[in-house]
């Protein structure tokens, strides 16, 4: 009777963990310092992808560079600095992970729901369409690093021009996902559908591409886009050689003619919001606005100001910061 009694417990009062499939939507609420935000993930086994949407932030269907799912699971997002990660048991119909952002750790549990309501972008492309597309893998050899991208072909046009697109300062994948707009996903079909080829890349270090973007500079992504006009110069698809060229966006606007001044093969280039003054201008000049919109002091704005005036003067005169610590303090 006794024995009956303590299987009775077992059978009815363990939480129940089966063996299931963790595929589909997950849903949470992330608390943060003054706010809540709603988590939804997506993830599908078969393809190895997990996607991330973040409604309060517009930040919609973020595909995650690595996704791990067999004795535990990870998820990360480096352009984010992100990852979440746990046990991949579902207990009780639910996901227990710990959210994990530089300095800011929080366990949360995450529960099935329904696909999340995501924005309508009329404007991105919706197949079938009238253009090839492939991913493509580009080595920078001098970086030792390989660049992962797509290639967009127009169809029935001989030995058609092609665009190199090159983001902003800031980890972007290859679409230019900020805020629920993919940006060089729109500006790639445009142009593609115009009798462009298009060769858009994750930056290095973001997503699929390698290296190590926290330490890469402005002349480091210059060398990826030298390397990615050498690969369209070969391609076999016989691109007009004579019409290879760059379309930059704010700091691509300075990539690009850097590029261009170490490739002879770029031909053209098309800057969008571009700087027009130095990077020293521009940093000071960021400073003062960020710290005069978050209501800082204006004694003390002018105090940052200076410090910042201070750290550009030094980088630019020794052309280094390893003794800015010193020459500030």
């Amino acid at each position: 009777m006794k024995q009956l009694k303590i299987l009775f417990l077992i059978i009815f009062y363990t939480p129940l963990i089966i063996s299931q499939s963790t595929d589909g939507f997950w849903k949470t609420r992330l608390i943060i310092p003054g706010d809540t935000l709603t988590i939804y993930l997506e993830l599908n086994n078969a393809e190895s992808d997990a996607r991330l949407t973040v409604k309060e932030q517009m930040l919609y269907d973020y595909k995650a560079s690595e996704f791990y799912n067999e004795d535990s699971l990870l998820i990360e997002f480096p352009a984010l600095k992100a990852k979440i990660y746990g046990s991949n048991k579902i207990v009780n119909d639910s996901l227990i992970l710990l959210f994990d952002q530089g300095l800011f750790k929080q366990y949360v549990r995450l529960g099935r729901t329904d696909t999340p309501l995501f924005k309508n972008r009329p404007q991105n492309p919706v197949p079938p369409l009238p253009y090839s597309s492939e991913n493509v893998k580009i080595e920078n050899a001098g970086a030792g690093i390989k660049l992962a991208g797509t290639l967009t072909i127009p169809e029935n046009v001989k030995n058609p021009p092609a665009v190199i697109l090159v983001s902003g300062s800031g980890a972007q994948n290859r679409n230019m996902d900020i805020m629920g707009h993919s940006y060089f996903l729109v500006i790639a079909d445009y142009l593609t559908r115009n009798g462009y080829a298009v060769l858009r890349c994750d930056d290095r270090g973001t997503a699929e591409s390698e290296g190590d973007f926290s330490k890469a500079t402005t002349a480091d992504f210059a060398t990826d886009v030298s390397a990615q006009a050498d690969f369209l110069a070969a391609h076999p698809a016989g691109f007009d050689k004579k019409r290879i060229g760059v379309l930059g966006i704010s700091e691509g606007g300075m990539i690009a003619p850097l590029a261009s001044l170490q490739n002879s093969g770029i031909t053209f280039l098309i800057l969008l919001s571009a700087p027009g003054v130095t990077g020293g201008e521009i940093l000071s000049s960021q400073s003062h606005i960020i710290n005069t919109i978050m209501g800082e002091d204006p004694a003390q704005v002018a105090v940052t100001d200076c410090i910042m005036e201070g750290v550009v003067r030094h980088i630019q005169s020794t052309g280094n910061d390893s003794s800015l610590a010193k020459a500030i303090g």
